[in-house]
């Protein structure tokens, strides 16, 4: 049997692992839906909806609840959505611990986010909290074709990393930290090793991954699979 490759980078999905930031997601996904008749309960975004893109969160709502909807009007719905969470997200930081976490990993592994959020979104968070330039990508919504399952944006902040940080880094010496079971097909996909969050989900629920962690304050480079 082969050895498992010797890990290079870590790649963070970012609401819910890295900031406290997915309840405003939430927020702002249900002021949309309720402006436009929809209902969104808090469990059926954690359930059915949580690690979506905008887009695709809000056209899956409108088709579970069998209602038409044109990309024109997707579009503004988006920017509704961004516009109800720029509002929300003013003073959101990120978890407690974690800008010490990633000073410590940053010493030994190249450091990158890919998420389903846009980067606007998280960028402003990050450099609040002094620790953009610890990240050698950063990966949102508007940088891929294809959000989380599918594994593009993993994939994207590889290319980037390659470039930035990491020359000839390959996939399988990537962990990726995700909370999501959609994040965690997408890093499978990837062929990343993944290190699951349960911040939002059991443990059964992101079956699969290498490791599990209740917060990224207790991750460790030794620890990691």
């Amino acid at each position: 049997m082969s050895a498992t490759p010797a890990l290079r980078a870590v790649i963070f999905d970012f609401d819910g692992v890295l900031a406290d930031t997915e309840g405003l997601h939430y927020a702002a996904f249900q002021s949309v839906a309720a402006g436009a008749g929809l209902t969104l309960t808090h469990a059926d975004y954690l359930e059915q909806f949580l690690g979506l893109p905008d887009r695709d969160c809000l056209a899956a709502l409108y088709a579970q609840a069998a209602r038409p909807v044109t990309d024109a009007e997707l579009d503004r719905l988006v920017e509704d959505k961004r516009a109800a969470f720029a509002a929300l997200s003013r003073r959101a930081r990120l978890y407690p611990g974690v800008v010490e976490t990633l000073h410590r990993l940053h010493t030994r592994l190249a450091l990158a986010i890919a998420s389903g959020a846009f980067r606007d979104e998280i960028e402003p968070i990050l450099e609040r909290e002094g620790v953009r330039s610890l990240f050698a990508a950063v990966v949102g919504a508007g940088d891929v074709r294809a959000g989380k399952p599918a594994p593009d944006p993993f994939l994207e902040a590889l290319r980037q990393l390659r470039q930035r940080a990491a020359p000839l880094l390959a996939a399988a010496e990537c962990v990726v930290i995700e909370d999501s079971p959609r994040g965690l097909a997408a890093a499978r996909a990837a062929g990343m090793r993944c290190v699951a969050v349960t911040t939002h989900h059991e443990r059964a629920a992101l079956a699969g991954a290498e490791a599990f962690i209740e917060d990224v304050r207790s991750l460790h480079v030794e620890d990691l699979p």
